[in-house]
């Protein structure tokens, strides 16, 4: 399996400030290339450091409950609107963090 990106992201957790629902911690992993890492976690504000910085980041999924292996999921950017910074895999002109429909930890 080739790398698919710097860090893997599995799982989200949200929180809700000023009516704005955000993504407060990430379930990340470590592309080892050959191999997915063990699951830690970061908080939002490190991941978009790290993005605004080169790190790369992609979702990650398993296609069934069953399932051992990890599906390549969309690439992870920041997308800035109205002087916010959001997580994003497709941009919008929507003030909310989207990672597709990663499951809640």
């Amino acid at each position: 399996m080739a790398k698919w990106a710097d860090y893997l992201v599995s799982a989200v957790r949200y929180t809700t400030s000023q009516n704005t629902r955000y993504i407060s911690h990430l379930k990340v992993h470590l592309d080892n290339g050959e191999s997915v890492g063990t699951a830690s976690t970061m908080d939002r504000d490190t991941v978009i450091k790290l993005l605004g910085g080169g790190t790369t980041f992609s979702t990650i999924y398993k296609k069934a409950a069953t399932d051992t292996n990890w599906s390549l999921g969309k690439k992870i950017e920041v997308y800035t609107l109205n002087s916010k910074k959001f997580i994003k895999t497709v941009s919008n002109n929507k003030e909310e963090d989207n990672l597709e429909e990663l499951p809640d930890f």
